[in-house]
């Protein structure tokens, strides 16, 4: 992995501010955010029926999700830019801007074994400004941990300042060997070419059913993910749903299908998002530096080298900034 990699490491510390560093509570922070799924309260002044606003096993699963992931890349942007400012005015703060404003929340396809290490390691290189000199430093990995900075109810139990997220001690290995199954399950999702594949409303009558996959990979992760009203707060719960995100996708590029609206209860107008997801700003498709990434893939080779000078992404005649950014390709 390289560690001067600027995309990744940008992504680390947004992650990371975002997380651990902003707001405790309020709206904006994550803390309040990840309640959303489950947790019951409030959100965008709407109150939440008992089990939280998330909508399972009903067709609006995948369309309930999508303005979701929208919120979360819009916070993550914005502690990506908080992040930037950090920097001293020169070359390095202008990539680093330039990289936040082109931050898409990246996905991670558990089909593809084995677990990429940057879900697993527990420690960082990444960036610091330090008596106005930027140094290299190693932080925790935010990919690794949750660490409750405000009282949370789920119904499991209650969380308090201080407590963790909880995996199941073998999650990786148990994901591992759960890749290949995965995948059949996955490429018979992508043939069944019928909406109420993407969603247990039903109750079967599919081989390959969108939600049951997501429902396979927070029970196989286990701890928190395997609990609807506490899985939002283990960073792996937004890697895994922009995942889902991009098999509805794929799902809508082979039938044209999409049975939802563009937001839903408590979304902001500015999260809303619906069939169509470049009118949101993103794709999954190999255009331009505005893609969702890979996670397996991009953390180890996508993005910008800070020693790389920047360019004006405005300018047609200037190319994309550094090699550009390697990202997902469509998979069936």
């Amino acid at each position: 992995m390289k560690d001067t990699n600027l995309y990744k490491i940008m992504y680390l510390l947004a992650l990371d501010e975002f997380m651990n560093k902003g707001p405790a509570d309020g709206d904006s922070s994550y803390h309040a955010i990840a309640g959303i799924h489950g947790a019951g309260g409030s959100y965008n002044g709407q109150s939440a029926p008992s089990a939280g606003f998330c909508l399972h096993e009903n067709s609006a699963f995948g369309p309930w999700h999508r303005p979701y992931m929208r919120l979360f890349e819009m916070h993550l942007k914005n502690a990506c830019s908080r992040v930037a400012k950090s920097f001293p005015l020169d070359r390095l703060r202008a990539e680093a801007e330039y990289i936040c404003d082109t931050l898409r929340a990246p996905f991670w396809d558990a089909t593809e074994s084995p677990v990429p290490p940057i879900l697993t390691q527990p420690n960082v290189k990444v960036l610091a400004v330090e008596k106005g000199q930027v140094k290299n430093v190693e932080i925790r990995n935010p990919l690794t941990y949750y660490v409750f900075r405000a009282m949370a109810s789920s119904r499991r139990r209650t969380r308090m300042p201080g407590e963790s997220i909880s995996r199941d001690f073998n999650w990786v290995a148990a994901i591992n060997s759960e890749a290949a199954a995965l995948r059949s399950q996955s490429a018979s999702f992508l043939f069944s070419n019928d909406w109420s594949c993407t969603n247990l409303g039903g109750r079967g009558g599919c081989t390959g059913n969108m939600e049951m996959i997501h429902n396979n990979v927070h029970n196989t992760i286990g701890g928190d993910m395997s609990t609807l009203s506490a899985a939002a707060w283990d960073p792996l719960f937004w890697l895994l749903h922009v995942n889902i995100d991009r098999l509805l996708v794929l799902h809508q590029i082979g039938t044209g299908d999409y049975f939802g609206l563009s937001n839903y209860e408590p979304f902001p107008e500015a999260a809303a998002c619906g069939s169509n997801t470049q009118d949101c700003g993103y794709t999954y498709e190999e255009r331009n530096v505005t893609v969702a990434i890979n996670i397996n893939h991009c953390m180890a080779s996508c993005g910008i080298s800070p020693d790389v000078p920047a360019k004006d992404p405005t300018d047609p005649t200037q190319g994309p900034i550094s090699s550009p950014i390697t990202p997902s390709k469509l998979r069936a």
